[in-house]
């Protein structure tokens, strides 16, 4: 069974038995989130080379271990990114032959990378003033890499969708600040919507030939459904 049919399993699963506990403290929802991605980076030989456009989808859920305060958790499918100029020859091992590619100076890559995301945050919630509530929430965000490819913009050639597992990490780690507002269209269920920075600390890219440390950083402006 391939990861994505495991994932979709997963969460109907978890949906149905979630929806059906009686514990008043958990609230699940469904969300889309549309998002503009970029990579920064520390080091000379390569730079960031502007946004890119991604989303993810996926469960919400909110355990409340008082009246306006929870823990707030999921799980998504995240298609995220960014561009890299690389300003040095740079020998990366992407799957386009049995050899690597070879980045001369001034070629570009545009990383398309899929996680699966895990984020656990600390959400404070106002109570309703009249059919809305506002929140706020910080925490981090567990990126468990499930594919990597590549669009190379180079001097040699173009190439899209190139494989580029090897020169990704599986791992990631990002905190994430933002907050919201929840418009309840019932007693229980609402639509909400909300922006949130996600900065992530760990190299999204991997390659031995020089120390530096690409981090994806995303802008999300968050959606979804509550019940």
């Amino acid at each position: 069974m391939s990861v994505r049919r495991m994932f979709l399993l997963g969460v109907l699963i978890l949906i149905q038995q979630l929806t059906n506990a009686q514990d008043k403290k958990l609230r699940m929802g469904l969300g889309f989130t549309p998002q503009v991605n970029w990579i920064k980076t520390d080091a000379t030989h390569a730079q960031g080379a502007g946004t890119n456009m991604g989303f993810n989808f996926g469960i919400i859920a909110d355990y409340f271990f008082a009246e306006h305060y929870s823990l707030s958790t999921g799980v998504a499918i995240n298609n995220t990114g960014g561009t890299v100029k690389y300003n040095n020859p740079t020998p990366l091992n992407f799957k386009t032959s049995q050899m690597p590619v070879r980045i001369i100076a001034g070629d570009k890559v545009r990383y398309k990378l899929q996680y699966i995301d895990i984020p656990i945050a600390f959400k404070m919630e106002t109570g309703k003033i009249g059919y809305f509530s506002y929140y706020g929430l910080f925490g981090v965000t567990n990126h468990i890499r499930i594919g990597a490819k590549a669009d190379i913009t180079a001097a040699a050639g173009n190439y899209s969708g190139v494989g580029c597992m090897d020169e990704t990490r599986f791992f990631n780690m990002g905190y994430n600040i933002g907050g919201g507002v929840i418009w309840y269209f019932s007693k229980s269920a609402g639509l909400t919507a909300g922006a949130v920075y996600n900065h992530c600390f760990i190299d999204a890219t991997k390659n031995e030939n020089f120390n530096d440390n690409a981090s994806l950083r995303s802008i999300l402006i968050k959606l979804g459904i509550i019940f």
